[in-house]
């Protein structure tokens, strides 16, 4: 989905990359089951990934995904060949400071 980058410097560095989610605090992606529209796993607005959330925020800041589950997203069906990350953020001086792997696990700094 992209590269991001941490402009404000603040401490959580996903919360820095989207800055402009604020207060609303609205979950960066979804995946919606396209059978009932149930979301089935989120990013939020601090970076944290959920499975089978138990709530979900009605708007996103990247987007809504339809698909049965991660997988079926992003690594089954050759949509992503090559096991690319999904996002990265950077700081400003370009060292990768967080990211979400093809596998929909995500890292901080003190993990890469």
């Amino acid at each position: 989905m992209g590269q991001f980058a941490n402009i404000s410097g603040n401490s959580n560095p996903v919360q820095g990359a989207f800055s402009q989610n604020g207060s609303n605090q609205f979950d960066l992606l979804q995946i919606i089951n396209p059978r009932g529209g149930q979301v089935v796993w989120k990013l939020d607005y601090t970076g944290t990934v959920t499975a089978n959330p138990l709530s979900w925020t009605k708007d996103t800041i990247l987007g809504r995904i339809p698909g049965a589950n991660w997988a079926a997203c992003f690594q089954q069906n050759n949509t992503n060949p090559y096991n690319l990350d999904i996002l990265q953020i950077m700081d400003e001086g370009g060292a990768v400071v967080w990211l979400l792997d093809y596998t929909g696990t995500v890292y901080s700094a003190s993990q890469l």
